[in-house]
């Protein structure tokens, strides 16, 4: 029987119960501090988005490769539970993130931080629960069992990497500085050792960071169990008062994070505009999770809508009451965009390559295909190249290799 937002218990030990003061409470030591808007000075260190909801802003820097980028942070919190949705990347991230929880810590809490994915940016500092395990009950790490091995950096990325060499050079990723030095070494080197030294390299920018992969608990997808809101249901977990939604897409594990009462859903990556970022994403399920939320959005159950990046110019953030509808609906539009430019693209070329693909949507006259080239890497962290390996993918076109090369035949 779907789950209707009734009282029980999670299998992780985490009660649900009725409503009651929403407020959080704070820490004698922390009532010096302004809860609205932040206590360091200069950038707003967090804020409230809703009754019990805060926003830890993440970065999105324009040279990826001289700062890493941070996801944004969520962190609710009631009388019984402090929940952390990401822990993003980098010191500014995690010092921020820190105080927020250590303020509303309490010894009779449970700290549960749960990461929507296994993208490092998202999870950089999850070694918070570690840090803070003294100032609560109970701590736990949660992230979905298909993510749980990319909390494993070097391998994630050894192995994301090798994905895409399959389709493309992944050496566009290196900015032009490092290209110089690397691509004449590299044409000495096995490609596996090519491969990992891209690897290397990115997470040398990554900076300092801790997954905390030897504590992390993986949410079983056997054991979810379906969770309807307005008639719409997502396999999932409740989780106090909030409910977790499995939102494949972007990863193969990513999840969204609701809170029923005050109406704010926190969509992660389902919502970044250059969906997916890696070839294991599928545009299919994006479009299916992303039509899902617009039902919720349309039925006034969600009011507030929070994002997993902070981006100005890609108009990433916190989108408030008709703005959740219009933003998801630009964002569907997109995605069905984009499918269909590719697939008129491969039935005009025949078997070709993901980088025959690409070149011949460089030449599309589409606004919404233009405009996605335009926020193309390393503008942004979005590869258009895993988008046209998604949609190949999705509508099961055959994959072959050939002289060294991965051709996509048509489907007929």
């Amino acid at each position: 029987m779907p789950y209707q937002a009734r009282g029980g218990a999670s299998p992780y030990g985490i009660s649900f119960h009725e409503p009651r003061d929403r407020s959080p409470r704070l820490s004698a030591s922390f009532y010096s501090r302004d809860l609205e808007t932040g206590w360091v000075s200069g950038p707003m260190s967090w804020e409230k988005i809703s009754d019990s909801v805060f926003l830890i802003r993440g970065c999105m820097p324009e040279k990826p490769f001289k700062n890493a980028p941070s996801s944004n942070c969520y962190v609710a919190s009631d009388e019984e539970h402090v929940v952390v949705f990401d822990t993003g990347l980098g010191p500014e991230t995690r010092k921020r993130t820190l105080e927020l929880v250590r303020g509303l810590a309490e010894k009779n809490k449970k700290l549960i931080v749960l990461n929507s994915h296994g993208h490092t940016d998202h999870c950089g500092n999850n070694d918070i629960v570690k840090e803070t395990s003294e100032s609560f009950s109970q701590t736990l790490l949660l992230i979905h069992e298909n993510e749980i091995a990319n909390l494993d950096v070097t391998k994630f990325l050894r192995s994301t990497l090798q994905s895409m060499a399959e389709e493309f050079d992944p050496f566009i990723l290196l900015p032009s500085s490092a290209r110089g030095g690397l691509l004449p070494l590299a044409k000495t080197l096995s490609r596996r050792r090519a491969l990992s030294m891209i690897a290397n390299r990115i997470k040398r920018t990554l900076g300092p960071l801790e997954t905390s992969i030897d504590i992390a608990e993986p949410l079983v997808a056997s054991e979810a169990q379906p969770i309807t809101q307005g008639g719409v249901t997502f396999e999932g977990w409740p989780l106090g008062r909030l409910q977790v939604f499995v939102t494949s897409g972007h990863s193969p594990g990513s999840l969204s994070l609701y809170h029923p009462d005050e109406k704010v859903l926190l969509t992660s990556d389902l919502t970044w505009p250059l969906n997916p970022v890696t070839p294991e994403g599928s545009i299919a399920d994006i479009v299916l999770n992303l039509k899902r939320v617009s039902r919720m959005a349309e039925l006034d159950l969600v009011e507030t809508m929070g994002e997993g990046h902070w981006h100005d110019a890609l108009k990433v953030g916190v989108h408030r009451g008709d703005e959740v509808l219009k933003r998801l609906n630009r964002l569907i539009n997109r995605h069905v965009a984009v499918s269909e430019a590719t697939n008129r693209a491969h039935r005009e070329l025949g078997p070709a390559t993901v980088e025959e693909i690409f070149n011949t949507l460089k030449t599309s006259e589409d606004p919404i295909v233009k405009e996605s080239l335009a926020w193309e890497y390393p503008k942004s962290w979005g590869l258009l190249r895993c988008a046209i390996i998604s949609n190949l993918r999705d509508t099961g076109c055959e994959r072959i290799r050939q002289d060294g090369e991965t051709y996509y035949l048509p489907k007929q």
